[in-house]
């Protein structure tokens, strides 16, 4: 027992008393039931606080910091990442309109949810500080070894609340109070910090004197609701040529191609900021081959081909291709009615026994051009596309256009 009372002072936060308080309660539930004797011996096989490792670590030299660009925390983080709020609040004005009409929507569940975004961005953009200069942005991270054991979560495909439940046991089990105080907002800054600091990577690398060209490849999608325009980036660099997972960028509004150019050019001009880089490297960009990605008068490929300094190479996924030539395969025999008789019978080998021999000739056939088809639709296939999507009539060149980049210029 003690004698000293607990006083709570600023900035400890009121509504954590009754937390901080019950932090113990089992045990001291347990300790109430002892005798008089065993409470005196309690604390005796109690491991002190001044005989713990991490008393004489110096946890004040574990912060790490970065420096990120201004444009990709003002344009990217800030703007690309995060709806605009008065776009925001437009939209909000927009459903009240309509709402005095049919009085049908709950405008004050809608009012918090957008509050709340609001709110989130405030909160995150808290991360990145001015430097003196006001010329770039610093990432304090004042405990190292949270950052880099969450980042590691984050790696393994761990949702952040996982995260955070996961630390705390380190922080129990190991006795480490320096992973304390760790949330789902902290790994989400943490995450932000790492996507922030790895664009200012992959700009030093389209600036390496090694580096002459590069590829992306973007596809658009949407996933949980939310829709976003994915980008991979191929790029060389002292003659190792490397896939790089780019960017997701979440896309607030419809996926026509004008949206898309849009979203991939004010991008790449935020990642270069003053040199543009990217338009006099840009060598090729892969797509699945839809209108709105390789139209020949405004698809993304002929804009991006436009606002560049050299002919883009344009590429059509292959894995896509083949999915349409087999979609295309399924509906040529029979009308694709075949595919009702090959799964009934093909599939049980006591039912397809039970067919008579021109029943059983029929399903082997109907399979056979089923395969057919897939060989010669597959032998067409042709990554390398002409303006108007069509297969290019040039030859394929010596090196496939991933490893043209490897050529020294």
């Amino acid at each position: 027992m003690t004698d000293n009372i607990h006083i709570f002072k600023a900035p400890f936060i009121k509504e954590h008393y009754l937390s901080h308080l019950k932090q113990h309660a089992e045990t001291w539930e347990e300790y109430k039931e002892l005798s008089v004797d065993s409470k005196k011996v309690y604390f005796n096989s109690k491991v002190k606080h001044a005989n713990m490792m991490h008393m004489y670590i110096d946890t004040n030299q574990d912060a790490i910091h970065f420096t990120i660009s201004l444009p990709i925390g003002d344009i990217i983080i800030k703007e690309l990442f995060y709806r605009d709020e008065d776009q925001i609040l437009a939209g909000i004005n927009e459903i009240e309109e309509e709402d005095e009409e049919d009085h049908h929507m709950n405008m004050e569940r809608i009012r918090k949810k957008v509050e709340k975004k609001i709110v989130l961005k405030r909160s995150v953009m808290k991360l990145f500080k001015l430097d003196e200069d006001n010329e770039m942005y610093t990432i304090n991270i004042p405990n190292s070894t949270c950052f880099f054991l969450a980042i590691n979560y984050v790696g393994c495909g761990m949702l952040f609340r996982h995260i955070t439940v996961a630390i705390r046991h380190a922080k129990d089990r190991l006795k480490m109070q320096k992973l304390g105080g760790i949330n789902d907002h902290n790994v989400g800054q943490y995450v932000r910090a790492l996507v922030a600091t790895n664009l200012n990577k992959i700009v030093d690398l389209l600036l390496h004197p090694s580096v002459w060209a590069f590829l992306i490849a973007g596809d658009g999608n949407t996933h949980r609701n939310s829709s976003f325009f994915d980008m991979r980036i191929y790029i060389c660099v002292n003659g190792i040529l490397s896939n790089l997972h780019l960017v997701a960028i979440p896309m607030f509004k419809r996926h026509i191609a004008e949206n898309i150019f849009n979203l991939i050019v004010r991008f790449l001009d935020a990642l270069n900021d003053a040199t543009m880089i990217w338009r006099a490297k840009l060598m090729s960009m892969s797509t699945n081959g839809k209108n709105r990605m390789t139209g020949c008068h405004r698809g993304v490929v002929t804009c991006l081909e436009q606002a560049v300094e050299f002919p883009v190479l344009r590429i059509w996924c292959v894995p896509h291709q083949i999915d349409i030539v087999i979609k295309n395969a399924a509906a040529l025999p029979q009308d694709g009615q075949w595919i009702e008789v090959v799964y009934k019978w093909s599939f049980n080998q006591e039912c397809y026994a039970g067919l008579d021999e021109n029943n059983q000739k029929d399903v082997v056939l109907q399979i056979s051009q089923f395969v057919l088809f897939i060989v010669a639709g597959c032998d067409r296939v042709k990554a390398e596309r002409d303006g108007n999507n069509n297969a290019s009539e040039l030859d394929v060149p010596l090196v496939v256009p991933h490893e043209l980049v490897k050529v020294v210029p």
